[in-house]
Formats: C-alpha cells, sequence, structure tokens
C-alpha cells in the first residue's frame, strides 16, 4: 500500500446495486456488500474502514474489516465488507467510500461512489439480543476493532452479560495473544461497561469490570483493543 502524493485507490463497488439504485428491500433480508479491490503492498492487519454517508439529514455508518494473511490470497481480487442491520441505513442519496489502515499507520482513501438507498425496511419491534454476534480472525491494530447496533431496548447486567467463545479449540494455532483486553462501549462514553480478558495461554477469556447498563434501541456498541500491538485474536463475542 502506498501513501505517496494525493491518488486516490479505486471507488468501491456495490455489486447488488443497479444503475446507481441499492433496493434494500430487494435484498430478503441479507446485509449490504461493498466490495474493495484488492491494491499492492498488501500486509496482515491491514484495515479496511468503509463509510456509508448520506447529506440530508446527515448520517454516517461505518463498518471494518481486516486483512488476514494477504501471502495467503494472492489470486484475491476483492474483499467484501457487509453491512447491516438494513434498517440503519435510512432511504437517500449516500456517498460511499473506504480507507486502508496498515499496522504502522499509514493510511490511503478511495475515491467515494455515490449510490441512492430506497425501500428501507422497518425496524424489528424486538430482536434477541443474543443473535448480535461479532467474529474476531486475525491480527488486530489498537483501537476499535468490531461494533454493532443494538437491536432492542434492554439492561445490561453481569449475570446476562458478555458470551465470549475462544476459537483456539478448532486449532492450535489459533489462540489469542495472551493477556489481551478487549473493552466495550456504549455510544461516546468514555468509561467501558465491560471487559473481556485472556488468559496466559490465549486460549480461554473471562469477563471483568461488568457494569449494569442501559441500552436503547439503535445504540452503537463498540470493542477496543486495549494497548496491544499486532495483537492475534480468535473468539466470538456475544450480547
Amino acid at each position: 500500500m502506498s501513501s505517496e502524493g494525493n491518488t486516490l485507490l479505486p471507488e468501491p463497488d456495490l455489486p447488488q446495486a443497479n444503475d446507481g439504485v441499492l433496493d434494500l428491500g430487494s435484498l430478503n433480508g441479507d446485509p449490504v456488500r461493498v466490495h474493495v479491490s484488492a491494491y499492492p503492498e498488501r500486509n496482515p492487519g491491514d484495515r479496511i474502514t468503509l463509510t456509508m454517508a448520506r447529506q440530508e439529514p446527515y448520517l454516517e455508518l461505518t463498518r471494518y474489516a481486516y486483512l488476514q494473511d494477504p501471502g495467503q490470497d494472492q489470486d484475491t481480487k476483492i474483499y467484501e465488507v457487509r453491512v447491516e442491520p438494513l434498517w440503519a441505513l435510512l432511504s437517500g442519496q449516500y456517498e460511499v467510500f473506504y480507507m486502508i489502515t496498515s499496522r504502522t499507520g499509514n493510511a490511503s482513501a478511495s475515491a467515494p461512489k455515490s449510490v441512492s438507498i430506497t425501500d428501507t425496511p422497518e425496524q424489528p419491534p424486538s430482536a434477541p439480543v443474543s443473535a448480535i454476534q461479532v467474529n474476531l480472525f486475525g491480527t488486530y491494530l489498537p483501537g476499535l476493532v468490531g461494533s454493532w447496533m443494538v437491536p432492542e431496548d434492554y439492561t445490561f447486567t453481569p449475570n446476562n452479560g458478555l458470551l465470549a467463545q475462544s476459537l483456539a479449540s478448532y486449532s492450535v494455532e489459533q489462540a489469542s495473544t495472551p493477556n489481551t483486553i478487549l473493552s466495550f462501549y456504549k455510544n461516546e462514553e468514555m468509561d467501558p461497561f465491560a471487559q473481556l480478558a485472556s488468559d496466559g495461554s490465549g486460549t480461554n477469556w473471562t469477563t471483568k469490570n461488568q457494569a449494569e447498563t442501559d441500552f436503547a434501541r439503535g445504540d452503537l456498541i463498540s470493542i477496543k483493543l486495549d494497548g496491544t500491538d499486532n495483537a492475534k485474536l480468535f473468539l466470538a463475542v456475544a450480547l
């Protein structure tokens, strides 16, 4: 990846759109798929930050994807970033763009692509919170590693807290970096409402510092990696 000059990366592609229109009603509940072309000088841990921004009224959704081992996927032509829930993408005109950030902090941005989003589905009246899951699988930089929107009003308590499943049980090579801490935040609050910590082997995760927290439908939960460079994470997290 090169950050020389002001050259923009190619604009993203939205294969589900037709003639610049993305009809969410035609997706049958599937997520929006955004394709990013493979680029030179790819490295493990590169982060793709995808942004979908509507101007009037303003709305911005950001989603992330990480490269695992580009050395093993030299034939890969595209990387896919999925955007959901669909009800969060209100109808309107959007600019869709992405940024590639390397583990050393170099960043390159893409040209924007315009798309008109139509037929946004209604927000469901309720959904089981435990159905919301993030899989972390690969090498990550400190900072934000995952996020999702809360599907319904609920109260988080230590008794119905985080569910974490290590993926190391599927392969001895899939142990997370030992003594790593993941912190969970509500919206833009400064203090986390819960944390996960890996043990000395990197094969088990325990919860800590869980605080009762009220959530409203549409609140954002963010997961941040605390201070460990190039941490290997192999786990599934759910609420």
